[in-house]
């Protein structure tokens, strides 16, 4: 296990041959925290639920952090990291301490 630093690892969003960002399409498998400290609700990786984005061989999976403050109703930030720091991955499990977050097993493209 290691600790990621996400100034450092991660890479800036792209869009996948779609105009629409990635956290305003649903996804499923992914991991989901509630900040006591913020309110804020914490979205891990997943798989993303559109025709788009997937082929017949392959999901889509995320290896993103996504920041949700339910009360705007908004997407306040998102962290993608490089593949070879944070490997996308659905129907992980993990934990949430103080500020780290602690990610277990899952299923990426080869199983």
């Amino acid at each position: 296990m290691h600790k990621v630093e996400a100034n450092e690892q991660c890479i800036e969003f792209k869009g996948m041959g779609s105009d629409t960002p990635v956290y305003e399409i649903g996804r499923m498998g992914h991991l989901t925290f509630v900040d006591v400290y913020t309110g804020h609700i914490i979205i891990f990786g997943g798989q993303i639920c559109a025709d788009i984005y997937q082929t017949k061989s392959q999901r889509c999976l995320a290896n993103d952090i996504l920041i949700f403050d339910h009360e705007a109703n908004r997407i306040v930030e998102q962290v993608v990291f490089n593949q070879s720091v944070v490997a996308s991955r659905c129907y992980q499990c993990g934990f949430k301490i103080n500020e780290s977050i602690f990610v277990f097993g899952g299923m990426n493209n080869n199983g």
